[in-house]
C-alpha cells in the first residue's frame, strides 16, 4: 500500500522503489534489489493471486474443498484468518480503479501444469529453494484452491481475458465498457 500511495503521489524527480517477487525464494527480493521509477505514472499494474478476490460467505468456509483442508485446517482456522484478510489488508487494494485476471482453459487444481513448467524453467541460484516435485506442487497448489474457485465463482475482476492452453489471449469480457487491445 505504501508504494501504491507513492507511486501515486510521484512527482518529477521522485524516485520510488519497487518491490519484486523472487518465485525461488518464494519471497521478495531484498530491498537493495529492488528496482526504482522515477517520476509519476499514468498506470500502475498490479500482479497477484488474491488482488482483487473478496471475502467468502461464513457459510461457505464450513466444508473442506480438499484433503490439505480437510486434515491440516480441520477446524477452519486458516480459512477464517485467510477470509478476514480479504475483508480488511486486502480490500484496501480496493483503490484499484479497473481489475481484471486471466483465466486458463478448464483450470483444474489437480492439473495445473503451468506452475510446473515454472517450477522448471526459472533460473535457480544458490539462495534458492530447490524445484518441487510432483508431490511438493500439488500440496503447494491445494493452498490456493479454495480462493481459486472463490474467485472464479464470485467473477470480482472488471476484465476476464481467457486464454487457451498455450496462454494465447482467445477472448476478453468486460464489466466496464473497456476495449480489449488485442484481436
Amino acid at each position: 500500500m505504501r508504494t501504491l500511495g507513492n507511486l501515486r503521489a510521484a512527482r518529477a524527480g521522485d524516485l520510488v522503489p519497487i518491490p519484486a517477487c523472487d518465485k525461488t525464494r518464494d519471497d521478495r527480493v531484498p530491498e537493495s534489489e529492488w528496482t526504482s521509477h522515477r517520476g509519476p505514472v499514468e498506470v500502475v499494474l498490479l500482479e497477484g493471486w488474491c488482488v482483487g478476490a473478496r471475502p467468502q460467505p461464513a457459510d461457505a468456509l464450513v466444508a473442506a474443498v480438499n484433503d490439505l483442508e480437510r486434515d491440516e485446517d480441520a477446524d477452519g482456522r486458516w480459512r477464517r484468518y485467510v477470509n478476514g484478510q480479504l475483508a480488511g489488508p486486502y480490500a484496501d487494494l480496493s483503490l484499484c480503479s479497473i481489475c481484471g485476471y486471466c483465466s486458463g482453459p478448464r483450470i483444474s487444481i489437480r492439473c495445473i501444469r503451468w506452475r510446473a513448467q515454472q517450477e522448471r524453467g526459472v533460473e535457480r541460484t544458490e539462495s534458492s529453494m530447490p524445484p518441487m516435485n510432483d508431490r511438493e506442487l500439488r500440496r503447494f497448489i491445494a493452498h490456493y484452491e479454495r480462493l481459486t474457485r472463490w474467485i472464479l465463482l464470485d467473477e470480482p475482476a472488471d476484465i476476464v481475458v481467457h486464454l487457451d492452453s498455450d496462454r494465447v489471449p482467445i477472448e476478453y469480457c468486460s464489466k466496464k465498457n473497456v476495449e480489449p487491445v488485442f484481436d
